[in-house]
């Protein structure tokens, strides 16, 4: 027996099959773009700023303790808003205040 045409009609068929695989991902590519165009873009999240108050509101802690707390690097820091005026940012106290009820000390049960 002859391994000619074998080889042949094996060559042929990879070819075959690297050509329809190859016009595969080509579709693939083109439905991906679509599907990408066709997605509405999610508005940035609304990143809200707290005052004092708010902060103080939110924690339970006093003002100078934010301050304190704030000065030793256990606090969000706050940023400026005018030459007077400072926030924080809602998502970062938010974060900090649950990080705290997380590590709650409280009596062993028995």
């Amino acid at each position: 027996m002859d391994q000619q045409p074998v080889g042949t009609i094996l060559d042929h068929l990879l070819k075959t099959y690297d050509e329809a695989i190859n016009e595969l991902r080509g579709e693939v590519a083109e439905l991906r773009q679509e599907v990408h165009r066709a997605r509405p873009q999610a508005p940035a999240p609304r990143r809200a700023t707290l005052r004092i108050r708010d902060v103080c509101a939110r924690s339970g802690l006093s003002r100078a303790t934010i301050y304190r707390l704030e000065k030793e690097g256990k606090w969000p820091r706050r940023y400026r808003l005018t030459d007077g005026t400072v926030g924080w940012d809602e998502a970062e106290v938010d974060a900090h205040i649950a990080a705290m009820q997380a590590s709650r000390v409280g009596l062993n049960p028995r």
